[in-house]
C-alpha cells in the first residue's frame, strides 16, 4: 500500500487507447478496453487534454505576443517619397518695338512669357526612437530641375543628408522611463502564467479527488459485495437453525430483509462509480469523440487494509518537516504570493514612471545637414555633399525646457501611484497571511487524517471481534438474526469509514503538495 505523489514524469498513454472507433453497424460492436491509470497518468492526462486548461494556457500566448508588440515601439520606420512635377509660372515682360512712324520715338511691346520647369524629388530615410527616449531622423533627398534654358546648370542635380535627433535629459528620459511597458508586458506574462498554475492546481484537485473517489467506489463496492455474501451467508446458516426448530420461521424473513437492504446499498456504490467515472472523464479526456464517454477506466491504485491496527499506514506514512520550514520554501512557490510580488513591481514601475512625468522638460536637441550641387548627374552631388570645397554643411545645437507652471497634474498621478502601491503592499501582506493559513490548516488535514486512520482501524478490528462474538451468542440462543445483522452492518459501516480515512489521509497529503507548490520529497523529514 504506497501513495503515489509524484506530479512529474507522468506517462500518457496512446490516444488510441482513449477513444475507440465504432465498426459499421453491419459488424458487430465490441466493448472497449479498459485503460488502466495511474494517479500520475490521470493527472498527465488532464494537463494535456482537459479543455479548461488548454484554454487557460491561451492567456500567456497571448502575453508572450502583448511583450513583442511593447518591443515594437523600438522598431526603426523606413519611410520613403518620390514627387514628379511640373511647374509653369507667367509674367508679362516688355520688349523694345520699332520707332513710331509718326514722331519716331522708340516703342515697347508687351508680352505674356510662360517659364516650364520639371521637377523631380526622392526622399528616403530611416526614424524612430532608442530605449533611451532619443529619436532620430535620417533623411537622404536628391532632387532634379530642368527649367529647359539652354543655361549653365540645367538642368540641375541637387543632394541632401540630412540627420536629427532629441534626447530628453529629465522627463521621459532613459531605459527606465521607455521600458515600462515593456517591463509591464513581462510581468503580464509572469502573471498569466501564475493563473494558469492556479487553474491547474484546480483541475488536478479535481482529478485527484475523482480518481480516489472511483478507487474508494471500488473498494466500496467490494465491502458492499462482502456484505450481501455475509448475508447470503445467515440466511443459510438460519434456515438450517429453522428446519432443526432452533429458530422460528420469522427469522428467515428477517435475514432476507437484511440482504435486500445490502443489496440496496450495493446498487448505490454501483451508482457512485459510474458517477466518479464520469466526472475522471471529463478531467482527463478532449473528447475529439463521444465515444470516450464509454470508455471503461480501472485505477492502479487500490487500497488494502490490513489487519493490525500498526501496519495501516505502512508506506503511506510521511514525516513532514516543521511548518516554519514548510513556508519558507512555499514562499518561492505559492501562485497567489508570487501573484502578489508582482502587482508590488508594477506598482513600484508605475510610481517611478510618474515620478518622472513630474520633472520639467530638458531635451538636448541636434541636427546637420550636408548638400551638393551638380549640372552633370545626380551622382556627382552625393560626393559633392561630403567635400568641403563643393558641398554645403549647416548644423544645429540646442536645448529645449518645458515647466507647466503648477504642474499639479503630474503632482496628482504621483499622489495615486503612491497610494496604489501601499495598498499592493497590504494585498502582498494578506497573500502571505493567507498562504501561511493554507498550509497551516493543510498539515492540520494531514495530522488529523492520519489519526482517523487509526481510530478507524480500532473500530474496525472491535466490529470484527463483536461479530464473532454475536455469532457464538446465536449459537448459544443468546441474540437473534436481527441483532447478527446489525454487528454486520456495523462492520460494514467501520471498514467503509476505514476505507474513507485512507483516501483522506492520500487526498490530504496532495492538497499539501497543491497548496505549498513543493514536491512530497521536499516537504519530508531528511532521514
Amino acid at each position: 500500500m504506497r501513495v503515489r505523489l509524484s506530479v512529474l514524469g507522468w506517462l500518457l498513454l496512446p490516444v488510441s487507447a482513449f477513444a475507440q472507433v465504432q465498426p459499421p453497424a453491419v459488424i458487430e460492436e465490441k466493448a472497449p478496453a479498459a485503460l488502466v491509470l495511474s494517479l500520475d497518468d490521470a493527472m498527465r492526462m488532464a494537463v494535456e487534454n482537459n479543455l479548461t486548461l488548454r484554454a487557460a494556457i491561451m492567456d500567456e500566448k497571448i502575453q508572450r505576443a502583448a511583450i513583442r508588440e511593447a518591443l515594437a515601439a523600438f522598431d526603426p520606420t523606413f519611410v520613403a517619397d518620390y514627387n514628379k512635377a511640373r511647374r509653369s509660372s507667367l509674367f508679362r515682360a516688355e520688349f523694345p518695338g520699332p520707332p513710331d512712324p509718326i514722331t519716331g520715338e522708340p516703342t515697347t511691346i508687351s508680352q505674356n512669357i510662360s517659364q516650364v520647369s520639371d521637377l523631380q524629388d526622392l526622399s528616403f530615410g530611416i526614424q524612430g526612437i532608442l530605449e533611451t527616449g532619443l529619436s532620430y531622423d535620417l533623411t537622404f533627398a536628391s532632387n532634379i530641375t530642368d527649367t529647359r534654358r539652354a543655361a549653365n546648370f540645367d538642368p540641375s542635380y541637387s543632394t541632401s543628408a540630412s540627420l536629427s535627433i532629441t534626447q530628453p535629459i529629465l522627463r521621459a528620459a532613459w531605459a527606465s522611463y521607455n521600458l515600462a511597458p515593456v517591463e509591464f508586458a513581462r510581468i503580464g506574462r509572469l502573471e498569466a502564467l501564475e493563473m494558469y498554475r492556479i487553474t491547474r492546481r484546480q483541475k488536478l484537485a479535481e482529478v485527484q479527488q475523482a480518481y480516489y473517489d472511483l478507487v474508494f467506489a471500488n473498494a466500496d463496492i467490494e465491502n458492499k459485495n462482502t456484505s450481501v455474501e455475509l448475508a447470503e451467508e445467515q440466511i443459510k446458516i438460519t434456515k438450517q437453525k429453522v428446519e432443526s426448530g432452533a429458530l422460528a420461521e420469522i427469522e428467515i424473513t428477517s435475514a432476507q430483509a437484511a440482504k435486500a437492504s445490502r443489496v440496496a446499498d450495493r446498487v448505490t456504490a454501483i451508482a457512485s462509480k459510474r458517477e466518479a467515472g464520469d466526472r475522471l472523464r471529463r478531467l482527463i479526456f478532449g473528447f475529439a469523440s463521444d465515444s470516450d464517454w464509454e470508455v471503461p477506466i480501472r485505477p492502479s491504485e487500490a487500497i488494502e487494509l490490513p489487519d493490525k491496527v500498526d501496519e495501516q499506514l505502512g508506506a503511506d506514512a510521511v514525516d513532514l518537516r516543521p511548518i516554519p520550514q514548510i513556508i519558507k520554501l512555499a514562499e518561492r512557490s505559492y501562485p497567489e504570493l508570487l501573484q502578489a510580488h508582482m502587482q508590488v513591481a508594477r506598482a513600484k514601475i508605475e510610481l517611478s514612471r510618474r515620478e518622472n512625468e513630474r520633472l520639467p522638460s530638458l531635451d538636448l536637441t541636434a541636427a546637420a545637414t550636408f548638400r551638393g550641387l551638380s549640372d552633370q548627374n545626380i551622382i556627382n552631388t552625393h560626393f559633392e555633399a561630403f567635400t568641403p570645397e563643393d558641398g554645403s554643411t549647416n548644423w544645429r545645437l540646442g536645448l529645449g525646457f518645458e515647466y507647466p507652471i503648477g504642474n499639479r497634474a503630474a503632482a496628482a498621478r504621483v499622489a495615486q501611484a503612491r497610494v496604489a502601491l501601499k495598498q499592493d503592499n497590504i494585498a502582498l501582506h494578506e497573500a502571505r497571511t493567507e498562504m501561511i493559513f493554507q498550509i497551516r490548516n493543510a498539515v492540520r488535514n494531514v495530522e488529523v487524517a492520519r489519526d482517523s486512520i487509526a481510530a478507524s482501524s480500532e473500530a474496525r478490528g472491535l466490529a470484527q471481534e463483536q461479530l464473532a462474538n454475536e455469532r457464538l451468542r446465536l449459537e448459544l440462543r443468546r441474540s437473534t438474526n436481527f441483532q447478527v445483522f446489525q454487528v454486520e452492518e456495523d462492520l460494514s459501516v467501520r471498514s467503509t469509514a476505514l476505507l474513507q480515512a485512507h483516501i483522506s489521509y492520500r487526498l490530504a497529503l496532495l492538497e499539501l503538495v497543491r497548496t505549498t507548490g513543493i514536491p512530497l520529497t521536499d516537504l519530508v523529514k531528511s532521514l
